[in-house]
C-alpha cells in the first residue's frame, strides 16, 4: 500500500487530521489502524522591498516580517561589492526584523538575507533576500574656505 495524503481545507485550518486504514476482503474480519497527523503552519518570511540609500546613511529594513510557525528571524549579508563594508545593527534572532538597520559607505549592491528560526516542529527554516543599493555619497568642493579678491575683478 502506497497511500498519499495531501492536507487541504479544514484539515489545514484545524491543524490536525486522523486518517483511518481499514482492511477488507478475504473472509477475515476487518482490521483498523489510525494515525493522527498534526499539521504545523509553514514558517513564512518577507525581507521587504529593495531600497536605495546614500553612502553612510542607514536603511531601516521596513516591510520585513516573519510568520507562520517561525517566531524569530535573523539578518545576514550574503553578497556585497568588492571592498564592501556593509553592516547590520544586529545579526541576532529577533521577533521584530523590521527594526534592524543597515549601513555602508562603499557604493554598490548589497544582498541581505532574512532567515527564520528553525521552528520546533516538522518544518524547517526559510529565507528571503532583499537588495540594498548604496549610492556614492556626493562630494562638494567650493575651493578654500576663504578667498580674497580685489574689488572689481571677476574670478
Amino acid at each position: 500500500l502506497n497511500a498519499v495524503y495531501t492536507p487541504a481545507g479544514t484539515d489545514l485550518t484545524n491543524g490536525t487530521v486522523t486518517l483511518t486504514l481499514t482492511t477488507t476482503g478475504g473472509g477475515c474480519p476487518a482490521i483498523i489502524d489510525q494515525i493522527t497527523i498534526n499539521i504545523a503552519p509553514a514558517p513564512t518570511v518577507e525581507a521587504g522591498n529593495p531600497q536605495n540609500i546614500c553612502g553612510g546613511n542607514n536603511a531601516t529594513l521596513v516591510g520585513s516580517s516573519i510568520g507562520g510557525s517561525a517566531s524569530t528571524g535573523a539578518w545576514g549579508i550574503v553578497a556585497q561589492p568588492v571592498g564592501g563594508n556593509g553592516s547590520l545593527s544586529s545579526t541576532a534572532q529577533t521577533a521584530n526584523p523590521s527594526a534592524i538597520t543597515f549601513t555602508a559607505t562603499v557604493a554598490g549592491n548589497y544582498t541581505l538575507r532574512l532567515t527564520t528560526n528553525d521552528p520546533a516542529n516538522a518544518c524547517t527554516s526559510v529565507f528571503d533576500d532583499v537588495v540594498i543599493t548604496v549610492d556614492a555619497a556626493p562630494i562638494a568642493d567650493a575651493g578654500p574656505a576663504t578667498a580674497t579678491i580685489c574689488a572689481g575683478t571677476i574670478r
